[in-house]
């Protein structure tokens, strides 16, 4: 067993529980005080393809002190629901908080217990100064996997009367009583800042530093170094050229909806976007070449994208109007390839400005096209 102390040495407990959802478990069960959106979007993907290939997922969520939010269940529960089981657990005395951190990874003889302070929250599995105790346990440990066991199983019996199954009109219901707020009411609390000026004009110098965080491209590094496999989600600024549609004056034509992507990043990866060989030349013009009716999933619709390549235009494209439609100047754009077994072969996310992601996911462009405004990366 060992412990976890991030940011120490750049390691997270997102990358961890990351790590052990593509790995060979079967199934997932955890408990934990608080969730926020932007947590569950750090595992969403490892979680739907672990449910996709069968793994079943069992969560139990406290929703005490507005710690847990309502996008944040709602999310869990798309997620979760198809192959396992969401559940809230709170008690209506208010001295008492639901307040667990344990996630447990189950396989055929071997396990992995990962126990400590992180929430279901981005902060928490990503920056925060967190501490978890994890390892893999096999035959020999019995009696911890056992304990572990019988804690979440407690936490989510409906006999108690705090833990209940959660639904979509349980979760409404859970909404309109006020139980959770929305993302969009949380406000911080107010608090006097070190040095900030107080009521009588004096400032409080600051008593403490700041520790200096392993940045995310120095994580990015780190991951590339132990892992060798090709990257499977690439994300990239739309700029205009991605969005606008040309001139609209009476009597002429939209511009063609196409994605531009920068003939380096294809070639950075080739095999994540098929080429060349799930490629054809275009009869028609000598040095094109398509790849047609490629599914993607963006949002809840799967659709075809055409993909097409001009080397004398320099440029690779995606043409789509659900794509150019999804998206304005200055957004991401992130597509992750599936492992194949999903009905599309791609998702696709729009991750706004104003998204709480947008800082992480702008972190991964590391590449910049020359003459341009516009970041790219793999990761």
């Amino acid at each position: 067993m060992r412990v976890i102390a991030q940011p120490m040495g750049g390691a997270t407990v997102g990358g961890l529980l990351t790590s052990a959802l593509n790995s060979h478990y079967s199934s997932f069960s955890l408990a934990v005080a608080f969730a926020r959106l932007s947590g569950v979007r750090v595992l969403a993907n490892p979680m739907r393809t672990f449910v996709q290939a069968g793994g079943i997922i069992r969560a139990t969520v406290g929703i005490d002190q507005d710690g847990t939010t309502y996008e944040a269940l709602s999310s869990l529960l798309e997620i979760i629901s198809s192959n396992g089981e969401l559940w809230v657990n709170h008690d209506e005395a208010t001295s008492v908080t639901f307040h667990p951190k344990l996630y447990l990874f189950e396989g055929v003889d071997r396990h992995l217990l990962v126990i400590g302070s992180s929430n279901l929250t981005h902060q928490a599995l990503t920056a925060n100064d967190e501490a978890m105790f994890y390892g893999e346990i096999g035959d020999a440990d019995a009696e911890l996997l056992e304990s572990a066991r019988t804690a979440l199983s407690y936490w989510r019996d409906p006999s108690s009367g705090t833990a209940r199954r959660l639904d979509r009109d349980l979760l409404e219901a859970i909404r309109a009583a006020h139980y959770v707020p929305l993302e969009r009411d949380l406000t911080e609390q107010r608090r006097v800042l070190p040095g900030a000026a107080l009521a009588g004009g004096e400032g409080v110098a600051p008593l403490f530093g700041r520790r200096r965080r392993p940045t995310r491209r120095t994580r990015i590094a780190e991951i590339s170094e132990r892992d060798e496999r090709h990257n499977r989600m690439f994300v990239m600024t739309l700029m205009r050229t991605d969005v606008g549609v040309g001139q609209t004056t009476p009597g002429t034509s939209r511009r063609s909806p196409e994605i531009f992507v920068p003939l380096t990043a294809r070639d950075a990866e080739p095999d994540f976007w098929g080429w060349p060989d799930l490629f054809t030349e275009d009869p028609a013009k000598p040095g094109k070449y398509d790849r047609d009716q490629v599914s993607m999933r963006i949002g809840s619709d799967v659709i075809a994208v055409n993909m097409m390549t001009w080397p004398d235009k320099h440029d690779f494209r995606l043409r789509s109007e659900a794509l150019r439609s999804a998206g304005q100047e200055g957004d991401l754009l992130r597509i992750e390839k599936t492992a194949g077994a999903r009905a599309f072969e791609y998702y696709v996310e729009i991750i706004p400005r104003a998204s709480q992601d947008y800082e992480y996911y702008l972190d991964f462009c590391t590449n910049q096209t020359p003459h341009s405004e516009r970041l790219w990366g793999y990761f």
